[in-house]
């Protein structure tokens, strides 16, 4: 029943994070590139974003 909260509070924590991280992307790249971009450069700028940016761990 633990696992079943955790996954309820990751999954809550990733989506508080995306709109900030997606204006972020496309302040630093350009317009369109959270969608645009390769997925390995996603998820390299996301955990940069959420260790720098958010505190997260």
């Amino acid at each position: 029943m633990n696992t079943c909260k955790y996954n309820r509070r990751e999954e809550k924590l990733k989506a508080d994070l995306w709109d900030p991280f997606v204006d972020h992307i496309e302040s630093i790249y350009f317009t369109g590139a959270s969608e645009l971009l390769p997925k390995q450069t996603l998820a390299w700028e996301y955990n940069q974003f959420k260790n720098n940016f958010a505190g997260v761990q």
